[in-house]
């Protein structure tokens, strides 16, 4: 029943006569499901057309939809209409504004020009905007922005939109602009309306000398509760396109895994990298465990930087395991592989070989326990077999070993742990024809007696370990080879001095007692092991030094080493570290670190330098300074987007220059806590989210 008559006629009594306004005649029964009800400051009827005309405060209501205007015409025949003059159309999940507008009552659809409308955090005024009956909007030439300042700080402009309330936002050809400059262009773009974002976009534009300009895109994706990828798509001027996936797993310490590949097809081929970490427990103590590390050349990340700090990789290591953990003893059955690049290839030529590969492996520990005895006893043991490149027989090793330990206190600055192990080895070599080449029982046994005095001068520890060998194949001495079977004989002492939590000395050395057969006399400078003294200290959070010295009688000075900040890392700062080894006395490397962040806290500048200071007669006299490494990087976190530009020059004349934008784009958050996931996999990571990669 169509109530509108009635209520225009109630209407109008208000201000006059009913003589005054004639009454329309009745609308036609409908024989569809279309129902209405309006209401109108004055309404006419033209049944030669079959138009309702609605004049002055207009509100119709159809079902979820309400419809308020100035006039709105409806041909009760066709359930068409139409409106001049400003219009509000509100669906249920949108509300949107118009000049004028067209509707289909029938289907529940419509067309509003030079619209406006609020789609959660965000705002939208386009030409024209369509609702169809399955409550999309699709609005025609443009302007959306989630920055809530007017003007807004940036806005997007697309030729095309399509809404699914609650859901996303999809566009097409798309500028973004800030303020009124347009910055990038992107053929299409998606954001997720749903209460936690599925979608986050990054763009970081540079140049480097190799590579020429590149934009680097990256496209973060919530997969659940526990799970999220990246995905990257990048553009290298002088390279083509490379892409690649991350994806990360955490359900808690049991239930963990990150695996990433990119690909690029390169002026110099197809060129790729694989890695991955896992950790999965199944049922019970059982639990799988596994490594990947793959790549077509050890240059790909110099050339190609998203996953790693290591430049340059040399070696790769693959390895997977099963472990199962009971009551009283922990079990591993491991597979592991390591190849090495090959260095008889030419530099942009070498490739990787296998050098070592052991599988199976098996692994054993067990809880310490008593027996009924006063002291602690423990088993451990492997069993393995090995490949090695270069020979041309598999080694098969196994070992058993015993250790018995008990702690007796003396006094009460004074404690003494004497311990005792035993180990059975045996070695198999065979060659590819199933010939045994040597299979021998090795027996060794370790002495270890430790003592620590506690006193006003630091904590004293005395240790004493003598290992011996015993002839293959029988328990008895091996006093045949040059060192008459003696491993190690070793006097170690060290003295370790905290007089609070923030002051750390300690110094240690060590004497070797060995006396092998045939060998060169030894002396006391010979015998007694470098010097090593190292200091700790941190008196305030704005200030840290620590700093390690290796001292050989004789030799002089083998290593230093030091590094100190003065300031807040996560504020302003400057850092300085450096070092050499015996191996160049004369050079030393450094590295330096300078930070500022403004009051604010939005404006962070960082700078670093490494290099290298040649000293051939005197660490005072400077005769050569190399800086092979200089960074730069400013960033900028603004009300709705994060800057960031850094300038690098590294060696072989390698210069990069890079920006990134993070845009806002609304005020989802993220629904998965990613603060600490990839610093486990990638310790690289371990940097505030706006300064990952």
């Amino acid at each position: 029943m169509l109530y509108g008559p009635l209520l225009a006629l109630l209407a109008a009594a208000a201000h006059g006569a009913a003589s005054d306004y004639p009454l329309p005649k009745p609308l036609p029964a409908s024989t569809d499901t279309t129902h209405m009800d309006y209401a109108a400051d004055h309404v006419d009827y033209d049944e030669s057309s079959d138009t309702l005309h609605l004049q002055g405060n207009v509100v119709v209501w159809q079902d979820s939809w309400t419809i308020k205007a100035r006039e709105l015409w409806i041909n009760t025949e066709t359930w068409q209409g139409r409106s001049e003059g400003d219009l509000l159309l509100d669906n249920g999940p949108s509300a949107i504004y118009g000049d004028r507008g067209v509707f289909d009552f029938r289907r529940r659809a419509g067309t509003l020009f030079n619209s406006r409308a609020g789609h959660q955090e965000w705002s939208i005024h386009g030409r024209s905007s369509r609702v169809d009956p399955s409550q999309r909007l699709y609005y025609k030439r443009a302007d959306f922005t989630g920055c809530e300042f007017h003007p807004p700080h940036y806005h997007l402009y697309a030729t095309h939109v399509k809404i699914v309330p609650h859901k996303y936002i999809w566009a097409w050809n798309t500028v973004y602009f800030l303020g009124p400059v347009p910055v990038f262009y992107t053929p299409f773009f998606y954001k997720s309306l749903r209460p936690k974002g599925l979608l986050d976009l990054k763009l970081r534009p540079g140049k480097d000398k190799r590579n020429g300009f590149f934009l680097k895109g990256t496209i973060l994706s919530e997969l659940g509760p526990h799970a999220y990828s990246k995905t990257y798509l990048d553009y290298y001027e002088n390279q083509g396109f490379g892409h690649g996936l991350e994806l990360h797993r955490r359900k808690g310490q049991d239930e963990r895994a990150a695996i990433y590949g990119y690909r690029i097809q390169d002026s110099s081929g197809t060129r790729w990298t694989i890695q991955g970490d896992a950790y999965q427990s199944i049922v019970g103590g059982l639990a799988a465990q596994a490594r990947l590390q793959s790549q077509s050349d050890p240059h790909f990340n110099n050339h190609y930087d998203r996953n790693s700090y290591f430049r340059i990789t040399p070696e790769l290591i693959n390895n997977a395991a099963l472990v199962y953990n009971m009551s009283w003893v922990s079990n591993r059955v491991s597979w592991e592989r390591r190849d090495l690049v090959d260095e008889n290839r030419p530099e942009q030529e070498r490739r990787y070989v296998k050098v070592s590969e052991t599988i199976p492996r098996y692994d054993f520990n067990t809880a310490q326990f008593n027996f009924g005895l006063p002291w602690l006893n423990s088993f451990s043991g492997f069993a393995q077999s090995n490949y090695t490149q270069g020979r041309n027989f598999l080694e098969r090793t196994a070992a058993v070993n015993w250790a018995g330990t008990r702690n007796f206190r003396l006094h009460r600055t004074l404690t003494y742990v004497p311990t005792l192990n035993y180990q059975q080895n045996y070695v198999n070599r065979q060659v590819i024809a199933n010939r045994n080449v040597f299979d021998t029982w090795v027996g060794r046994y370790t002495v270890t007696n430790g003592l620590r005095f506690v006193s006003l001068i630091g904590d004293w520890d005395a240790t004493h370990v003598y290992v011996k060998r015993l002839r293959p194949d029988a328990i008895d001495e091996d006093l045949e080879p040059p060192d008459r079977g003696v491993e190690s004989n070793i006097v170690t002492l060290q003295d370790t001095i905290r007089p609070n939590r923030r002051t750390l000395f300690r110094t240690s050395s060590a004497y070797d007692l060995r006396a092998p057969r045939g060998g060169p006399n030894q002396t006391f400078r010979t015998r007694l092991q470098p010097i090593v003294a190292e200091v700790e200290l941190t008196p305030h959070y704005l200030f840290a030094l620590s700093a390690r010295q290796d001292y050989q009688l004789g030799e002089g000075s083998r290593s230093f080493l030091f590094d100190t900040r003065v300031g807040d890392e996560e504020g302003t700062f400057i850092r300085v570290g450096g070092g050499n080894n015996f191996a160049s006395k004369s050079l030393y490397l450094f590295n330096s670190d300078i930070g500022w962040r403004s009051k604010d806290r939005r404006t962070r500048v960082l700078a670093g330098l490494r290099g290298q200071a040649n000293t051939p007669s005197h660490v005072l006299r400077l005769s050569r300074l190399y800086l092979f490494e200089k960074e730069f990087t400013i960033s900028r976190r603004w009300h709705d987007f994060y800057t960031w530009f850094m300038a690098r020059y590294r060696p072989d004349n390698v210069q990069e220059y890079s920006v990134r934008l993070d845009l806002r784009l609304g005020k989802s958050e993220p629904r998965v806590p990613r603060k600490d996931w990839e610093a486990e996999w990638f310790p690289h990571r371990s940097l505030p989210t706006a300064d990952r990669p």
